[in-house]
């Protein structure tokens, strides 16, 4: 009886020799990985998941913060020659 069931599992092994082994439940084959995953690896690997902080600069203009390469949204601002007005959202436009 014990012949048999490893007959079974050899033979509706997906990927034989790949790192896996086939557990068999009454829903189907179950794939569960060789060895576990140590807590390093696991950090290291979602070392580069956390959110980074956003970065701002000063507008040379109006001297509020404003994101690199972004419009700044009191003056409309962007670089040397390129300013951007926008009357709908009120950037770059003389304010009462």
């Amino acid at each position: 009886m014990v012949q048999a069931s490893a007959d079974r599992e050899q033979a509706e092994c997906v990927w034989p020799g790949r790192g896996c082994f086939c557990h068999f439940r009454d829903e189907g084959i179950v794939m569960l990985p060789v060895q576990r995953q140590s807590h390093g690896r696991s950090r290291r690997r979602r070392s580069h998941d956390a959110l980074k902080a956003i970065k701002a600069g000063i507008c040379p203009v109006s001297g509020m913060p404003k994101r690199h390469h972004r419009a700044c949204a009191e003056s409309g601002y962007v670089r040397p020659g390129l300013t951007i007005r926008v009357k709908k959202l009120g950037i770059g436009v003389e304010r009462d």
